[in-house]
């Protein structure tokens, strides 16, 4: 019982400092993580606990203002006009093409919000998966689009299958 109280304390602290209870009004939410957290062995526990802390969760408008900054930063830092082509891609390896990830999503707002009002990137091309890469030449610049910021391995192993694909140089 004193385990279930500890969880149930642990889970509803993290909750309340990452302002959570505000946003989610069902408490199915907590129930599923307090689930998962009841499954867990201490060592585990702490774990998700730590990656629970540092994650940070964006809501749409909070979303749309990084993305305008990112595609403003985009067009202030990178010299375009030095490349040849531009393409923009998801982060998402030939064996999940034709499954939908949430990087297509944010390609999608990109697309539409940001990347045809600016000149220097109307002429961008978007490619929904590595497979379509063979067309990329060395002097092209290609921006590899994800949501998430983990560890970095996915966009490494993109990279990887866009160069065995192009035989690009590292």
């Amino acid at each position: 019982m004193t385990r279930e109280i500890d969880n149930f304390y642990n889970v509803y602290s993290l909750f309340e400092s990452k302002k959570w209870l505000e946003r989610f009004e069902s408490k199915e939410v907590i129930e599923k993580f307090l689930e998962l957290v009841s499954n867990l062995d201490e060592t585990q526990k702490q774990l998700i606990f730590e990656l629970t802390y540092q994650y940070k969760w964006y809501n749409d408008n909070e979303r749309n203002k990084l993305l305008k900054n990112i595609t403003d930063k985009l067009i202030e830092e990178f010299k375009l006009e030095f490349f040849g082509d531009i393409y923009i891609l998801p982060v998402k390896l030939i064996r999940h093409e034709n499954n939908v990830k949430s990087s297509d999503a944010i390609i999608y707002k990109l697309k539409g919000m940001y990347f045809k009002h600016h000149p220097k990137l109307k002429d961008l091309k978007f490619l929904n998966s590595v497979s379509n890469t063979k067309l990329i030449a060395p002097n092209d610049l290609v921006i590899l689009i994800d949501d998430f910021i983990g560890t970095g391995n996915s966009v490494i192993d993109v990279w990887n299958e866009i160069n065995s694909i192009n035989k690009l140089s590292k």
